[in-house]
């Protein structure tokens, strides 16, 4: 953990202050905090900001655009009951900057099966644009999900899918504890 720590740090320490502050601010306090320290180790040393490190990063990236465009046609055609399950275990952050990438046809009906709370956390930053970049990256993190949540609806025979809510979340937990 500690390498990954250093790498994401050194790139961290390329961007741009903003965009920085920006990452930072997406993470949980306890990885904060450790890259913080590196940070400012980096400082301390006198590392350059090395913008090189950010575009390696993004040419790693760019073998996910395809699958990104891919994981993009699927949500276009995806229903807000599909999505209601693919994004039951995401944090609410990664919610609001999929929703942002475009306006999503099921996005409305998907935001209303919630509970007011998250639904509030996500819509707080819908209209914060997104970063095609960043959209490359969300739409590659969700991809696997999104399959999984798509095969197991093409292997359940429409009759029998659960008619309420209560019974969608209650088989999700069901498949968890198998």
């Amino acid at each position: 953990m500690t390498e990954r720590l250093r790498q994401t740090a050194l790139v961290l320490h390329a961007l741009d202050a903003t965009d920085r502050q920006w990452m930072l601010a997406q993470l949980n306090a306890d990885d904060r905090q450790q890259l913080d320290i590196h940070l400012a180790e980096l400082v301390q040393l006198g590392i350059p900001r090395d913008s090189a490190l950010v575009e390696q990063l993004l040419a790693q990236l760019d073998g996910t655009a395809e699958r990104a465009g891919q994981v993009a046609s699927q949500l276009r055609a995806a229903s807000a009951e599909t999505m209601d399950r693919v994004f039951a275990d995401e944090p609410s952050w990664l919610v609001s900057t999929v929703l942002r990438i475009e306006h999503w046809a099921w996005r409305d009906a998907f935001l209303e099966r919630m509970d007011t709370s998250r639904r509030d956390r996500i819509a707080r930053n819908l209209t914060v644009p997104v970063p095609n970049s960043m959209a490359t990256a969300m739409l590659a993190r969700i991809a696997p999900r999104l399959d999984s949540v798509q095969a197991n609806d093409i292997a359940r025979p429409a009759e029998c899918k659960p008619a309420s809510r209560f019974a969608q979340r209650l088989g999700a937990l069901v498949r968890r504890w198998l």
